[in-house]
C-alpha cells in the first residue's frame, strides 16, 4: 500500500507511538509518505526513531518560522499559516495514495479545508483521536466542529473502550475501531534485558517511578502526599524518580521542598526515549495516579507509557480515572486504585514493596502481557486489517 500519514508537529518526543506505527508498516512493505502541518524543534538522529530517515523525507504544509503558533490547541489560528508549501508534492501522490492516515482530530479538519474537498476521491481515509481533541461533554461542539470529517472519512481510531464510549457519542459506531498505541519491542527489549534477572529481592533502595506531562490530570501533585504516607508507615527506604515536565514542575518543587522530601524526589525532566527508559529499567514500580480534570472532564485515554513499563518488568499502580485501568491487569499486572486515594496507593505500593514474592509475580507477568498485547508487529497487523476491510 501507499500511506500518507498527516500529523501535527514532526519531529516530537512525544508522540514517539506515531513513529512506531509508521516503522511497523515501513517494516511490512508499505510506503509510507509524511506530512506534517509545522517542524517540530526535537532532535530524533537515533535509528529506531529515524531509521528510515522519515525526519529528512517529511513534508511541511507551513513555514517554519510560526513555530509560536500551536496547532494543538486553536486550529482558527493556525489557518492563517502562510505560505502553503506542501500542495503541490501532497497533489503530486493523489493517484497513488490507497490510505490516507491523519493522528489527532484538528489535523484531519484541517487536511479536509486543504486537500479532501477536491483531491484523493480514491483513497481510505482514518483518523486517530488520542484526547485532548475530544474532550468529554462536548458532544454537541464537536458535532459541528468534525461534521465534515464524520461524513467524508471512511473510519476513526480509539485507543480504549473509555475513549470509544466518548467519540461514540458523535461518530457512528460503524466507523469507529478500537486501536490502542504501541512500542517497539526491538528497542524496549535491550532494557528490559538488563533487569530481567535483577528482581527485586531485599533492595536497599525501592525506586517508584513516574514518567508523563506534569499537568493537573497526571495526579502529579499526589505524590509527595504518598511519599508522606509510606513514611508514616515507617517505610523510607525509597525514592520517587519523576520523568517529565509541564505546567506543575514549579508547583511540585514546592511541595517537595516544603515538606522536607528531597531525598526521596528526584526530578529529571524531559528526556530522550533512551533516557527515559535508561531511568524506567532501573525502577521497580510504574505509578500513574491520574485524576479527572475538573474544568474539561478530560483524563488519560491509554498512557502508553503503563505498556512500556509493564513490558520492562515493571508493576504498575494506576487510578480508575480515564482508560489507564485497560491497558494492565487489576491483581495480576498490577493494581488499580480509586482516583485521589492517596492511602489506597501508599497501601498497595507497600504490598509490593514488603512480598518478594508477590513483587516477582506480578513483574513477570507484566511482560508478558504487554509482549502479548502491546507491540508495534501485534497492533500493526490489527490496523492492517482495518485499512484493508475500509479500502
Amino acid at each position: 500500500m501507499n500511506i500518507l500519514f498527516v500529523v501535527g508537529v514532526f519531529p516530537t518526543y512525544s508522540e514517539t507511538f506515531i513513529i512506531n506505527q509508521i516503522n511497523d508498516l515501513i517494516d511490512r512493505g508499505h510506503q509510507v509518505y509524511l506530512l506534517s502541518m509545522v517542524k517540530g524543534s526535537a532532535t530524533i538522529s537515533d535509528s529506531y526513531s529515524n531509521k528510515y530517515q522519515l525526519v529528512e523525507h517529511c513534508m511541511y504544509q507551513f513555514c517554519t518560522d510560526h513555530l509560536s503558533v500551536r496547532i494543538s490547541n486553536k486550529l482558527k489560528r493556525l489557518l492563517h499559516l502562510e505560505p502553503q508549501l506542501a500542495i503541490k508534492e501532497v497533489v503530486a501522490l493523489e493517484k497513488k495514495i490507497d490510505i490516507v492516515h491523519c493522528h489527532f482530530g484538528d489535523h484531519a479538519v484541517l487536511f479536509h479545508k486543504i486537500y479532501l474537498t477536491k483531491y484523493f476521491k480514491r483513497a481510505a481515509i482514518v483518523c486517530t483521536f488520542h484526547g485532548y481533541d475530544f474532550e468529554p461533554y462536548r458532544a454537541d461542539y464537536y458535532k459541528k466542529y468534525y461534521r465534515h470529517i464524520i461524513t467524508r472519512f471512511d473510519g476513526f481510531l480509539y485507543n480504549t473502550l473509555y475513549f470509544g464510549r466518548i467519540i461514540k457519542e458523535v461518530i457512528p459506531t460503524s466507523k469507529c475501531y478500537e486501536l490502542p498505541v504501541g512500542f517497539d519491542k526491538d528497542f524496549l527489549d535491550p532494557f528490559y534485558q538488563k533487569r530481567r534477572n535483577v528482581l527485586y529481592n531485599n533492595k536497599t533502595i525501592f525506586t517508584i517511578v513516574f514518567c508523563g506531562r506534569l499537568i493537573g490530570l497526571k495526579g502529579v501533585l499526589l505524590l509527595p502526599e504518598i511519599a508522606k504516607v509510606l513514611i508514616q508507615n515507617n517505610l523510607t527506604n525509597f525514592n520517587i524518580a519523576i520523568i517529565g515536565d509541564g505546567d506543575l514542575r514549579e508547583e511540585l518543587i514546592e511541595v517537595i521542598r516544603k515538606n522536607d522530601f528531597d531525598k526521596y524526589f528526584k526530578l529529571y525532566g524531559s528526556l530522550k526515549q533512551e533516557n527515559v527508559f535508561d531511568v524506567m529499567s532501573q525502577g521497580d514500580i510504574f505509578i500513574l495516579p491520574g485524576i479527572d480534570d475538573l474544568e474539561t472532564g478530560r483524563a488519560e485515554t491509554q498512557g502508553l507509557v503503563i505498556q512500556e513499563a509493564q513490558f520492562l518488568g515493571l508493576p504498575v499502580i494506576t487510578s480508575n480515572s480515564g482508560g489507564t485501568k485497560f491497558g494492565m491487569i487489576d491483581g495480576e499486572t498490577g493494581f488499580v486504585v480509586k482516583q485521589n486515594d492517596v492511602n489506597g496507593f501508599a497501601e498497595k505500593i507497600m504490598s509490593l514493596m514488603l512480598n518478594n514474592s508477590l513483587y516477582n509475580q506480578f513483574s513477570v507477568a507484566a511482560h508478558e502481557f504487554a509482549a502479548q498485547y502491546y507491540t508495534s508487529d501485534v497492533l500493526g497487523q490489527r490496523l492492517m486489517d482495518i485499512y484493508k476491510k475500509l479500502m
